[in-house]
């Protein structure tokens, strides 16, 4: 049947209209966005050698309920399992009973990058990037290892929500 329909002389009319064809592209935008910054960060992407960092959207009128909501799902939604156990183990321990300024420390926090955050955590001896001074002084720093020590040698997984 199928070479039937090849031999016909309709797929002769037909074939030259399933050449390809060329698609030309415009680019919109040739700079970087407005929001972008172009200065050395804490937590920042490499583009040659340029450091950008997209600052989150600013939330002036959160509520605190809204914020541990957020920072619940911020940290069980990361891109490495790893870090969404250990971080995911935290918020449910210590989410609840954090002060407004360990929930302000957390939510920048929560902005590095997941494998920094890993091995910062876990106090891997020679990180790829090292832990800025800055972290290593907030109390919400020191209950995030505590969680990533697992002193209680736990199978770890994610903590249900409910």
């Amino acid at each position: 049947m199928i070479r039937s329909i090849v031999k016909s002389s309709s797929f002769k009319l037909i074939a030259p209209q399933l050449q390809p064809r060329s698609l030309k592209f415009r680019c919109l935008h040739n700079s970087i966005p407005s929001y972008a910054k172009i200065e050395p960060s804490v937590s920042s992407k490499t583009l040659d050698s340029h450091e950008v960092r997209l600052e989150p959207a600013p939330r002036p009128n959160e509520s605190i309920e809204n914020k541990r909501a957020r920072l619940l799902w911020q940290s069980r939604k990361r891109g490495i399992l790893e870090t969404c156990v250990i971080l995911g183990k935290f918020a449910q321990e210590y989410l609840p009973t954090l002060s407004v300024e360990e929930l302000e420390d957390y939510d920048k926090f929560m902005n590095e990058n997941d494998w920094d955050i890993y091995y910062w955590i876990t106090e891997t001896e020679n990180p790829p990037k090292p832990c800025p001074e800055f972290w290593k002084t907030r109390p919400v720093f020191e209950k995030l290892k505590k969680v990533g020590r697992n002193e209680n040698n736990e199978i770890m997984r994610q903590p249900n929500l409910y």
